[in-house]
């Protein structure tokens, strides 16, 4: 796929094989893995989910990205999937945006600045539409960055053994 997204300090694209080892490196981390899984994954763990990623481009013509600084290093990724994690129609038939950044590459602006590309990116697509995530309520760098890009609460669930907001955003 030769999508490629450039903002002033970034370089954004669906990911490929290669970018794999970062990938399994930064679920690693326990900084990274605390909010979203709970514990740093192993590699086999880590190749399940970038498969799980690699896939959703395919299934829904949308995904993550992978995220660049613009001399080539790996940030993290950021996007849109489909996850139908079984909250209720008003999460699960929309598109569910996600972004996990390295720890060295946070405190930069570098998350809200990519996610934001991917959105004007995904709005512009014919299949836009409402789109959803889920943030632990402890996750408060999380949480001001989807308020950034235009997310609002509109309600709470218990997923995956904690609580989390649920939050939606129309698409612009």
């Amino acid at each position: 796929m030769s999508l490629e997204l450039r903002t002033d300090r970034l370089v954004l694209r669906p990911p490929v094989r290669a970018d794999f080892d970062a990938y399994a490196a930064m679920w690693a981390e326990e900084f990274v893995a605390r909010h979203v899984t709970g514990t740093p994954q192993s590699r086999a763990d880590s190749l399940m989910r970038f498969q799980r990623v690699l896939g959703g481009w395919a299934f829904s013509g949308f995904g993550f990205f992978s995220i660049f600084n613009a001399a080539g290093q790996y940030l993290g990724q950021t996007g849109l999937f489909e996850a139908m994690r079984e909250l209720g129609a008003d999460f699960d038939t929309a598109p569910e945006a996600g972004w996990s950044l390295r720890k060295a590459a946070t405190g930069k602006g570098y998350a809200l600045e990519a996610t934001l590309a991917v959105h004007g990116w995904f709005d512009a697509q014919p299949f836009a539409q409402r789109t959803v995530c889920m943030i632990s309520p402890d996750n408060a760098a999380s949480i001001s960055l989807a308020q950034k890009c235009g997310y609002a609460a509109f309600g709470q669930a218990h997923h995956a053994g904690g609580d989390v907001v649920l939050m939606q955003r129309a698409c612009t």
